[in-house]
């Protein structure tokens, strides 16, 4: 069996691991958005509660949206 090594300075190093770690992400800002969706939905929430999750949420959103990322779909 071939093994192949990869040296990394630490810039590069950096990138590779998140880039190993991307599903993890993705799992995290999906996670996210359902809980914010979650209690939007839910909950009984006060008025400032509502507008507080519903900014987050849209900013979330717009992040996303900013780097062509869909957490929803593949690729």
């Amino acid at each position: 069996m071939r093994r192949t090594i990869l040296v990394f300075d630490e810039e590069d190093r950096i990138a590779a691991m998140h880039a190993a770690r991307a599903d993890d992400w993705v799992l995290i800002v999906t996670d996210l958005d359902n809980w914010l969706r979650g209690r939007l939905k839910y909950e009984e929430l006060a008025e400032i509660e509502t507008k507080v999750f519903l900014e987050v949420r849209s900013h979330l959103w717009d992040l996303l949206t900013e780097e062509g990322l869909d957490p929803y779909k593949e690729g």
